[in-house]
C-alpha cells in the first residue's frame, strides 16, 4: 500500500510540475524581501580556494535573505515572490526562470544591482549619493560588499576567519529611497516624505500607497520608514567630510537581536482557516477567475447559472492573492494536512495513509513561531495526524506540534454539534435527534462550524486584550463541506429552488466516452452505458439534488463565518496586522468525471483554494497562476512574517521527491 501511495505521490507531482510549466503569462520575479540582486560580473572566475568560502557564508547569508545555492530555490521562495511583486497582471514564474536569478558570491565582488530599477550601481556610486548610500546601506548584503562605503565596515576577507559570526551583527536599518518618486492620486509625483507630510493624512496616506507598486517596484520597499515600517536610522558616511557618525555600528540594532522583517513595525498575527472537502467552483473569487479562462458552460458544470456566491472569502482575494494553481501533495486528508504543517512529504514523515499519525520528533511552522519568536499558537477543530483516535480532543503525549492552546482540537470524525459543560466538550454526529437537541441549545452556538468559530474568536479577543499581548498564531480547522452533506436548519433549505444538473464530465464517464483512465474506471452501480441516461436523471432528482444543496449550505455557511472572523479583525484594529490564509486539505468532485469526493489528480480533487491577505506586505488583488503545492506552504509563511532564519535542524524539504531542492533556504 504504501509503494502505490508513493507511487501516486511521484504521479502527482510531476503532473503539477506540467502544469505550472504550461503556464502562459508575464513574468514575475520582483520578490520584496530579496531586495538587492548581487551578481558575480567575473564569470567563470570561481576557483577552488574560494568553494570553502561560499560554503561557509551559505549558513550566513541564507539568515538575510540571500540564496546562495546554485540550485533551484525553495518554491516557498518563489511563492513569496510571486505574492509580493505587484498586482495588476498574472504570475507565471517558473522553477527554470528563477534558476537565472540566482546570486552568485564573490568576495571580490562590488557590483551590484536593484531589482526594482534594473539599475547597475557601484560601491563608489554610493560614496557619491547619500541618498542612495542611506537607503541601501541598510541591507546587510550591501554592508558587506561595500564595506567602506557603508560606515567603513570592514569586508568579510579583511576580518578573517571570524568574519561570519560578526557579519550577522551587522546594522540593518530602515531609510528612505530619497531619489525614489511615485505618483499620487492625481498623478503627480512625490517623494517619500510626502506620505508623512500632514499628521491627520500619515494613516490614510500609508494604508493607500504603502502597497501599491509603482516605477517597479512596492512604495514600502522605497519608503521604508515613511510607510512607518522602522524608526532607526544609519549614521552618516565617514567618507564625507561634512558630516560626522551619530552612533557606532555596535549600538545599532543587529540582525540577530531585532529580527523584526523590514517591512513590519511589529510581528503579524496569523490567522489560518482549513476548510475540508471543498471544491474550488464553490467559491465565487475562484468561478470569477475561471470565466475570464472558460465559457460559462464549462465553468457552471452544475446547470446553467447554478453557483454559489462567497463575498467574505472572496474579499480576501479583493484585498489579497489569489492563487489559482495551488495543489495538495496528496488529495486525502491525512497526507495533505502533514505538508501544510511540516513543509514535508508524507512518506517522510509517516502520513501517506489516514489512519497513520504524523512522526512526533516532526518540527513544524508552529514550533518556529513559537520557540523562536515568541508567539502565542493554537489549533482549533479538526487535526487527523493522530492516527486512528477519535474524536481524540486535545494534545496527548506532548504531541502539540508547535501549539500551546489545543483544548479544541480533535482528531477525526465529522461531528454536526458541539456543546461544552463544565470545561468539556461533547461532540454528536449527524444521525441524532437534532429536533430535540435544539430545544435545548441555539443552533448558532452549537452547529460545528459556528461553535469552533466562536472559540476562535474567544481565542483571538484574549489574546489581543491580555497585557503585554504577544502575537498569535491561530489554525482554525472546519471539516465542513465534507460529508455528511447536512447543514443547520438556517442553511439547509436556502438553495432548494437550484436545479442542480450532474457535470456532463460525470455523464461522459458512465458511458466510457472517451473510455476513462484506471484510477477512475468504476461505475456506480455497474450501469449498462445504454441506461446511463435514465440513471442520471433519477440521480439527479433523488440523491443528487439533495447532495448539493446540503454542501452549498454548508460553504454559504463557511462564508459567513468567515467574514465574522473578518468583522472582529476589524473591530480590535488588527486586520492591518494579521496574515489571513484560507485554503482547503483537499477537493471534492461533486459528480465531475463521474466521481463523488476525492482522491484522484483530477483539478477538483487536487485543486484547492489557496488565498492570503496581508496588507502591509500583499498587493490587493494580485491573481497568482504559477504551481504551487501544500509542502510551500510553511517555508512562504515564515518568510512573509518576517522569520529571519531556520534553525539549522530545520528542512522543508524531505530527502526524497524534493532533494535538489533541500539545501536552499528562505528569510
Amino acid at each position: 500500500m504504501k509503494c502505490i501511495t508513493t507511487a501516486f505521490q511521484v504521479f502527482l507531482a510531476l503532473a503539477f510540475v506540467v502544469l505550472g510549466s504550461s503556464e502562459q503569462g508575464e513574468e514575475d520575479t520582483s520578490a520584496v524581501l530579496d531586495i538587492v540582486n548581487l551578481t558575480n560580473l567575473k564569470s567563470g572566475s570561481t576557483s577552488t580556494s574560494t568553494s570553502t568560502t561560499r560554503q561557509e557564508k551559505q549558513e550566513n547569508y541564507r539568515s538575510i535573505g540571500i540564496l546562495v545555492e546554485d540550485k533551484l530555490p525553495l518554491s516557498g521562495d518563489l511563492a513569496m515572490t510571486a505574492m509580493l511583486s505587484p498586482a495588476g497582471g498574472t504570475s507565471s514564474t517558473t522553477h527554470a526562470h528563477a534558476q537565472s536569478t540566482l546570486f552568485s558570491l564573490q568576495e571580490d565582488s562590488n557590483v551590484f544591482r536593484r531589482i526594482y530599477n534594473e539599475q547597475e550601481i557601484t560601491c563608489h556610486d554610493i560614496d557619491n549619493d547619500e541618498g542612495k548610500r542611506q537607503h541601501l546601506c541598510q541591507f546587510v548584503e550591501v554592508q558587506t560588499f561595500c564595506p567602506r562605503s557603508c560606515s567603513n565596515l570592514r569586508s568579510p576577507h579583511e576580518k578573517g576567519d571570524d568574519a561570519l559570526e560578526t557579519d550577522r551583527d551587522l546594522a540593518q536599518v530602515c531609510l528612505d529611497d530619497s531619489s525614489y518618486t511615485f505618483n499620487s492620486w492625481n498623478g503627480n509625483a512625490r517623494l517619500c516624505t510626502w506620505i508623512v507630510e500632514k499628521s491627520k493624512k500619515i494613516a490614510d496616506r500609508q494604508s493607500k500607497y504603502c502597497s501599491k507598486s509603482e516605477n517597479g517596484m512596492v512604495v514600502g520597499v522605497a519608503c521604508p520608514k515613511s510607510c512607518g515600517y522602522c524608526s532607526t536610522t544609519l549614521p552618516p558616511s565617514s567618507s564625507s567630510p561634512t558630516s560626522s557618525p551619530s552612533s557606532s555600528p555596535s549600538d545599532l540594532p543587529s540582525s540577530t537581536n531585532n529580527p523584526t522583517s523590514l517591512f513590519q513595525s511589529k510581528m503579524p498575527n496569523l490567522l489560518m482557516v482549513i476548510t475540508d472537502e471543498h471544491n474550488l467552483r464553490t467559491i465565487s473569487s475562484y468561478r470569477n477567475y475561471l470565466l475570464t479562462k472558460h465559457n460559462k458552460t464549462q465553468v457552471d458544470v452544475w446547470g446553467e447559472d447554478v453557483h454559489l456566491e462567497t463575498p467574505r472569502i472572496d474579499s480576501l482575494a479583493d484585498e489579497g492573492a489569489l492563487y489559482t494553481n495551488f495543489k495538495t501533495v496528496t488529495p486525502m486528508c491525512t497526507a495533505s494536512r502533514s505538508s501544510l504543517l511540516t513543509g514535508q512529504y508524507p512518506q517522510s514523515t509517516n502520513t501517506f495513509a489516514n489512519e497513520n499519525a504524523l512522526n512526533s520528533d516532526i518540527q513544524t511552522w508552529a514550533d518556529i513561531l513559537r520557540d523562536e519568536r515568541g508567539y502565542t499558537t493554537s489549533y482549533m477543530g479538526k487535526f487527523h495526524l493522530d492516527g486512528e483516535e477519535k474524536p481524540g480532543w486535545g494534545a496527548t503525549n506532548g504531541r502539540d506540534f508547535g501549539f500551546d492552546d489545543n483544548k479544541y482540537r480533535y482528531n477525526r470524525g465529522h461531528w454536526k454539534y458541539f456543546n461544552e459543560s463544565n470545561g468539556i466538550v461533547q461532540e454528536h454526529a449527524w444521525l441524532f435527534n437534532e429536533t430535540e437537541f435544539l430545544q435545548d441549545h441555539s443552533e448558532e452556538e452549537t452547529y460545528a462550524t459556528d461553535f469552533l468559530v466562536n472559540r476562535a474568536m474567544e481565542y483571538i479577543e484574549n489574546a489581543v486584550k491580555v497585557s503585554n499581548p504577544k502575537p498569535f498564531a491561530l489554525v482554525l480547522s472546519i471539516a465542513d463541506p465534507h460529508g455528511p452533506n447536512f447543514v443547520r436548519p438556517h442553511y439547509r433549505d436556502m438553495y432548494k429552488n437550484l436545479a442542480f444538473k450532474y457535470p456532463e464530465s460525470g455523464r461522459k464517464k458512465l458511458k466510457f466516452d472517451p473510455a476513462p483512465p484506471s484510477f477512475n474506471s468504476k461505475v456506480p452501480q455497474n450501469v449498462p452505458i445504454d441506461e446511463v441516461d435514465d440513471y442520471i436523471e433519477n440521480y439527479e432528482n433523488t440523491q443528487f439534488v439533495e447532495y448539493m444543496q446540503q454542501y452549498f449550505g454548508m460553504c454559504k455557511c463557511l462564508d459567513d463565518n468567515v467574514g465574522r472572523l473578518l468583522d472582529q479583525l476589524k473591530d480590535l484594529g488588527i486586520d492591518q496586522d494579521t496574515v489571513v490564509v484560507f485554503t482547503s486539505d483537499h477537493g471534492d468532485m461533486l459528480g465531475e468525471h463521474g466521481q463523488l469526493d476525492k482522491g484522484t489528480p483530477y483539478e477538483t480533487s487536487a485543486g484547492v483554494a489557496f488565498i492570503v491577505k496581508y496588507p502591509r506586505q500583499v498587493p490587493k488583488g494580485k491573481v497568482i497562476e504559477t504551481a504551487y503545492s501544500t509542502i510551500d506552504f510553511a517555508p512562504t509563511i515564515l518568510s512573509l512574517m518576517g522569520v529571519p532564519k531556520l534553525p539549522p535542524d530545520v528542512n522543508f524539504q524531505d530527502p526524497g521527491i524534493g532533494s535538489q531542492l533541500s539545501k536552499v533556504h528562505t528569510s
